[in-house]
């Protein structure tokens, strides 16, 4: 029996909608067992029906929907029996109506289709992803169970153009499209008279715009497919035209983010076809952004081809900026409008929420930028950030400048808990406490004005927060980078320093005292609440109050403790990270209030000499307290040699339990016993904290590996080997070190050339990093790579090879006083026998001594003038004696050395005797040296003297020199000598230096034939133990030798600019006269040291002086005329 499909029903939609259940149960009552073909019944009564009613009397829309409604039905019928395939394509035939004998045409088809979409019911196989993927438009449409995606998939398999258009309204750029079915409908409809009465309350939408605002992603996957006939731009374009209906004028990919059943399956389909159809003018995806539409921006970001499009930095901030707007509402809401607040605190959260599926799927470039990263500083979007929190810190540099620009405290916090680099690293040629004043705008820096008080507040409390992060930061060791930083910036003193406190007539419990009761202009000395340092000085220094062993004590000393209680209490100090106190040998402060006191002020660096100090001072005896077990980080400890003491450092209890503890120095007190126990106690403490170390160190890096597993960064893990590692050093001191000692060369610098010495303290470390860098790629090159190893010099580096200058003079003597130990009454112990019963041997002490017994610095640097000495000679003989060069008897030659490489610390110097005193020089003799100079191809030879009769060998020997571009620089005769000038001065292009005052003036007795005047009066030298001496000496000799120095220095610095590893002949003094022309000053021959390098501007603008940028910007700019 066949379907017979009843179309001659006139009843209104509405009717038909009301009774598509009681219409259903008819149909499967008269139903058969098995479905028959849809046979000519449908043809019959279609044609019997246009005959008895005429077409004027036919409501189309009406006849297309009971035809959806009785197909769906027979569909459902056929499903059930297992007859689909069949009647699927028994109704295909009848839909198409090849041969038009049925009279269907795109009208019907079109709006049984617009019914079905419009009726279509998604179950849940027909949503999300997995339903719209593209093998899903291909499956046989015999195993679809959607009786509506099926009638779909018949109606456009036969007019795939029907899902695009609507019967009603023409698209207006439908001319675009070459296709003849592209244009209304009604025109070419067999049913066209009737139109016009039937417009009204019809669809203006297209099946696709339908379909995408319901969230079926399945119809329109097969729209899509079956639309493959068009050119696939022509498609594309189809796709984003707007929907005809005027009331909406959407795309579909707008309608499919918003359907109204909340499936995103039509935004897959569409987006899966072409992600161009998101392109401009489409805004369907900063809609959803600007929106916090989630759910939406995840389908946009589900592909990696689609995270590449649509995760970028343009995105980002489109998604970032509505919460302005948000946070202004919130701003604005009374306690009155609570609902309000609650819509803007969910509205905030899921505004949060895009933003941070957006960083995820960015690309890193996209996530980190820096105008990205600016934004969330700037809105204070900390959940953003610590919800990508491993994103962002993986480029820190810069944060903390952009959290203070824009006063946000909670970033300034968290970003100072990352490290301490940025703290002092310029961005933009500022450090982060710049920020907090001033402000660009326009690339101009304008102070920053604050008008209400909760600004002022939190600039203060950010001001706060920088400067003593800056001062704890562990990168700033010297006091002349942090006052760098601070430059500009109103900060208090930074640290508390009495350790230069000399004073014969008061003791420093008299100044402390004084200082403590002090009341005038006390807000003068204000302090920073963290010090830098608070360091005191040698408390029993005073020989005369010094108590002894076995005096009756009668009281207890406390003035260090009271000057900390008046840091706390009124100066408001709460943190000192470095703490040195040079205590008494008897009766020190008491150690138990020591570590309280530690405690108290959170120390760090803990330099208290006091003997044999017990670690357990430093445990917690109160909750409250601070744990300095932790807080350590470097410990100085002072010993007898006790084994008791020594076995408790070495217990758990000891430096066991300072868990961060990196450095440890321990100091065996020389005057405590003989040389020889000193040093058995010295490699016995070695061999034990060596053993402890290792086990410290093995069991930190077994830690250190478990909190860095999941860290790839290497820089992290490097500077956790740097954090962990502890290091042990053991020498041997004197309590008091005597008055009289070896000069320090630093010393020397800071006070004959004060200005330079800025400089010369940043090029001696310039110098020994690329040293240390060098012997460490040194050590690195195998066996098989020796052939191909960098030349390393005796100075250990590839890069840098010291300027060699030979001072002819009297010789030196650079030995500091050794205090005695005291006697024994006893037989003194012999070391080896010594070293023996505590199981260690002598040889470790050894080979860390200096020839005087004092240990070596950890960097391997000495401060002395016995370090840069290489070589020397003595040419003062006779038939049976020579005077050696190393025990001078007069100090001159000595401060001339001093002064040498006070200005040029890392120069080798070759020592030519010629004198016992300063008189009597022999040219013979001076000839020799000079030629001993050339032999051990010196690049200066510094006479500070003068001869007043040459010889013709003498004139050879310097022109040899000056052949070989050796520079020679010799003194005026202006120490009394009536004269015009010496015989070396005569000779052909050696230089001669004369003496002048600070003024550039000269000495009336200076001859008037020399090319250079340095300032020669009143120069610290440094005073020459056991030799009769001055600390300050003048004369033209003193000026030769700053001449000799500086020429040093020109040339290290041009050597290391420009990597020379040999000069050739007249480079030298080319390169050293250049350089003392742009020193000088308006009378052409003064030299001005401050000049050097043009360092007088910097410290004319306060700016800081950079050896680095020194050596690597001016000198490798500076051109030297041939």
């Amino acid at each position: 029996m066949s379907l017979s499909i009843d179309i001659r029903s006139s009843q209104t939609r509405t009717e038909l909608a009301s009774n598509t259940d009681s219409v259903k149960t008819t149909v499967d009552q008269k139903e058969p067992s098995n479905i028959q073909s849809v046979d000519h019944t449908i043809i019959k009564e279609w044609k019997k029906r246009r005959k008895d009613e005429g077409p004027s009397k036919i409501r189309l829309h009406d006849q297309a929907y009971d035809l959806f409604k009785y197909l769906r039905t027979a569909l459902e019928a056929a499903a059930r029996h297992e007859e689909l395939p069949r009647v699927i394509s028994e109704i295909k035939i009848f839909l198409k109506d090849e041969k038009k004998t049925h009279e269907i045409d795109d009208c019907i088809r079109w709006l049984v289709l617009d019914r079905a979409v419009q009726q279509c019911e998604l179950g849940a196989d027909d949503c999300g992803f997995s339903a719209v993927r593209t093998e899903a438009a291909k499956e046989d449409i015999g195993n679809e169970k959607n009786i509506c995606i099926i009638i779909i998939r018949i109606i456009i398999e036969v007019s795939p153009h029907l899902s695009f258009i609507n019967l009603y309204t023409p698209h207006t750029t439908s001319k675009q499209f070459p296709v003849s079915e592209w244009k209304p409908l009604t025109r070419n409809c067999h049913f066209d008279k009737v139109h016009s009465r039937s417009e009204k309350g019809n669809s203006k939408s297209t099946p696709l715009h339908i379909a995408a605002a319901n969230g079926n992603g399945k119809a329109i996957k097969h729209m899509i497919h079956e639309g493959r006939h068009f050119q696939p731009d022509i498609l594309l374009h189809i796709l984003k035209l707007k929907n005809p209906d005027s009331t909406s004028e959407k795309t579909p990919l707008s309608l499919a983010a918003t359907a109204q059943a909340g499936d995103l399956g039509g935004l897959h389909a569409l987006l899966g076809f072409n992600t161009g159809i998101a392109d401009k003018p489409d805004t369907t995806f900063t809609d959803a952004l600007k929106k916090g539409r989630g759910n939406v921006v995840e389908v946009f970001l589900q592909q990696p081809e689609r995270r590449k499009k649509f995760a970028n930095t343009n995105n980002i901030l489109s998604a970032i900026q509505p919460l302005e707007n948000i946070d202004k509402i919130t701003n604005q809401d009374t306690d009155e409008d609570a609902n309000q607040d609650t819509r803007s605190t969910e509205r905030r959260t899921k505004q949060v929420d895009v933003i941070n599926t957006l960083i995820k799927a960015a690309d890193p470039q996209s996530r980190t930028n820096e105008k990205v990263v600016e934004k969330i500083i700037q809105l204070d979007l900390e959940e953003v950030w610590s919800k990508n929190e491993s994103i962002f810190k993986s480029d820190t540099s810069g944060l903390l400048h952009l959290a203070v620009q824009h006063q946000k405290i909670g970033f300034v916090k968290k970003f100072l808990q990352y490290d301490d680099e940025s703290i002092t690293t310029r961005s933009h040629n500022h450090y982060p406490l710049w920020h907090n004043n001033n402000i660009m705008e326009n690339s101009m820096s304008i102070r920053r004005v604050l008008k209400d008080e909760a600004s002022k507040v939190t600039q203060r409390e950010i001001r706060d927060l920088i400067v003593a992060a800056t001062i704890k930061s562990k990168r700033v060791n010297k006091m002349q980078d942090l006052l760098e930083i601070f430059q500009l910036s109103d900060v208090n003193e930074l640290c508390f320093d009495l350790s230069r406190f000399n004073s014969k007539a008061y003791s420093v419990s008299d100044f402390v005292r004084s200082l403590i009761r002090h009341q005038d202009y006390a807000n003068l000395l204000s302090y920073e609440e963290t010090l830098k340092y608070a360091a005191f000085p040698a408390l029993d220094l005073q020989v005369d109050k010094r108590e002894r062993f076995g005096d009756n004590i009668q009281f207890e000393h406390s003035e260090i403790f009271d000057v900390l209680d008046w840091l706390k209490k009124e100066k408001k100090v709460t943190d000192i990270i470095e703490l040195t106190v040079l205590d008494r040998l008897v009766n020190p402060h008491d150690e138990v209030s020591i570590g309280i006191y530690v405690k108290k002020f959170n120390v760090e660096v803990l330099n208290w000499r006091i003997l044999d100090l017990s670690i357990s001072v430093f445990k917690n005896s109160e909750p409250s307290e601070n744990n300095a077990l932790q807080q350590i980080r470097e410990l100085h400890l002072y010993t007898s040699g006790k084994r008791a003491v020594i076995s408790h450092w070495l217990s758990e209890d000891g430096i066991c339990s300072l868990t961060n503890l990196t450095t440890l120095e321990i100091y065996v007190i020389q005057e405590l016993a003989t040389r020889d126990r000193c040093r058995a106690i010295v490699a016995f403490i070695e061999s034990e904290f060596s053993r402890l170390s290792e086990e410290i160190n093995e069991k930190r890096e077994k830690l250190r590996l478990e909190n860095t597993q999941n860290t790839s960064n290497s820089q992290d893990t490097q500077d956790a080997d740097d954090i962990w590692k502890l290091t042990v050093g053991v020498s041997i001191r004197p309590w008091n070190p005597t008055e009289e000692r070896e000069a320090d060369l630093g010393e020397i610098a800071e006070r004959a050339v004060p200005k330079l010495s800025r400089f010369i303290k940043g090029y001696r470390t310039y110098v020994r990093d690329i040293t240390k860098e060098d012997q460490t790629h040194a050590r690195d090159i195998t066996k098989e790579d020796q052939t191909h190893a960098p030349d390393i010099n005796k100075e250990g580096s590839a890069k840098f090879r010291p300027i060699r200058v030979a001072v002819i003079d009297n010789g030196i003597l650079s030995i500091s006083p050794s205090v005695e130990a005291p006697s024994v009454a006893s037989k003194a112990i012999n070391v080896s026998e010594y070293s023996s019963a505590l199981n260690v041997s002598d040889s470790s002490y050894k080979k860390n001594t200096t020839s005087n017994g004092y240990r070596i610095e950890k960097d391997g640097e000495y401060k002395t003038l016995w370090s840069r000495i290489k070589k020397g000679r003595s040419f003062v003989d006779d038939e049976s004696r020579v005077s050696s060069w190393l025990f001078a008897s007069d100090p001159h030659g000595t401060q001339m050395a001093n002064l040498i490489c006070a200005i040029d610390p890392c120069c080798d110097l070759y020592v030519a005797k010629v004198a016992e005193g300063r008189s009597g020089i022999i040219p013979a003799r001076v000839e020799r040296a000079v030629r001993w100079a050339i032999s051990q191809d010196v690049d200066i030879i510094s006479m500070s003297f003068a001869i007043l009769e040459g010889t013709i060998g003498l004139s050879n020997a310097c022109a040899d020199a000056i052949n070989k571009g050796i520079i020679i620089l010799c003194s005026t005769p202006d120490e009394g000598l009536n004269t015009e000038k010496s015989c070396i001065s005569g000779y052909s292009d050696t230089i001669t230096i004369t003496a002048c005052d600070e003024f550039g003036i000269v000495s009336p007795n200076a001859p008037s034939y020399f090319q250079y005047a340095i300032r020669g009066i009143d120069v610290a030298a440094g005073t020459v133990p056991f030799l009769e001496s001055k600390d300050y000496i003048s004369g033209s000799s003193v000026s030769t030798a700053i001449a000799a120095g500086l020429s040093s220095l020109i040339l290290a610095c041009d050597r290391l600019a420009k990597e020379r590893k040999n000069y050739e002949r007249g480079d030298r003094a080319r390169i050293v006269k250049h350089h003392f022309g742009k020193m000088v000053a308006s009378n052409k021959k003064y030299i001005m040291l401050e000049r050097f390098a043009e360092i007088d501007k910097k410290i004319k603008d306060g700016r800081y002086i950079n050896a680095k940028d020194i050596i690597e910007g001016f000198f490798l700019g500076e051109k030297y005329a041939e």
